[in-house]
């Protein structure tokens, strides 16, 4: 415990003190995702992993890591994503390339045991999770397999101006930007948007990405404000989160943070006032 390592959070995202103490504790993270003493591979959704596990999952962090407690929402969403990203290639290295559950068994991770992969197994396998999973769905009717394609095809065309920050999470972008500006205030949604889409070599954005920010400008010296020219260029927001704030921000968690900086700057302007009082009394 005194050799913990501690590392800061800015809006709910983990931004330092250094790209290394960012690297450290998103890798270790990881770790506790993939290992099946922490969370098992058979839960079929992370909501069903107990309030119990969660909490020791989130107590063995603090453990290697001095955290504080505005930091809890997003470890436990990065651990729930590396569960997430290795129970799909768990499925795509084990079970897809093979055609019987004996070659399956044969093949299966050591880190699993056989009982729970044979578990596995029988739920990857159960219809209505095929059609979910249309990349494992081998036994499927082509045309349940050219309407899981199809849908998949539209979601990916509705991505649009993906970012260009590579590892680098927008908290982290953030903070840095803000510490350029005078007053260390808090950035718009769109400089953000902008500052994320350059080209991290020739810093400057693609023709697409350029003309939407003309568009976007345009929009406000019409009278739009930046909410309403945000939204309808990029569609409202999906339920439990908010676009360029990085993971498990939302709505709510982003107000909760603006109320806790008014208070933070109404506190360092009493200060100064009193500090003002105090120097003008001392003069006299």
């Amino acid at each position: 415990m005194e050799q913990r390592e501690e590392v800061t959070f800015d809006i709910g995202q983990l931004v330092g003190p250094t790209d290394q103490s960012v690297s450290n504790l998103t890798s270790f993270v990881g770790t506790i995702g993939r290992n099946k003493r922490f969370v098992s591979l058979l839960y079929t959704s992370w909501h069903d992993v107990s309030p119990k596990a969660k909490k020791f999952m989130w107590d063995y962090v603090n453990t290697k890591f001095i955290l504080l407690d505005s930091g809890e929402k997003w470890v436990m969403q990065a651990i729930r994503d590396a569960w997430k990203r290795f129970k799909g290639k768990i499925k795509q290295k084990h079970l897809v390339p093979y055609d019987t559950i004996e070659d399956m068994v044969k093949n299966r991770p050591p880190q699993v045991p056989e009982s729970g992969f044979i578990k596995l197994i029988y739920y990857w396998s159960h219809s209505l999770i095929q059609i979910k999973d249309w990349r494992f769905a081998k036994l499927l009717r082509r045309e349940d397999m050219s309407h899981c394609e199809n849908v998949n095809r539209q979601h990916k065309e509705k991505q649009k101006f993906p970012h260009r920050m590579g590892p680098i999470n927008f908290g982290r972008v953030r903070v840095a930007m803000r510490a350029t500006k005078e007053t260390n205030e808090e950035l718009k949604r769109f400089e953000m948007f902008i500052a994320t889409r350059k080209s991290r070599k020739r810093k400057e954005v693609d023709e697409e990405t350029q003309t939407t920010v003309e568009d976007f400008q345009h929009r406000q010296a019409a009278g739009e404000t930046e909410e309403e020219a945000f939204e309808a260029l990029f569609g409202k927001e999906q339920p439990g989160r908010v676009r360029l704030y990085g993971r498990s921000m939302t709505k709510s968690d982003l107000k909760k943070y603006a109320e806790i900086n008014e208070i933070k700057n109404q506190h360092k302007e009493e200060v100064s006032s009193l500090k003002d009082k105090l120097g003008h009394m001392e003069a006299k």
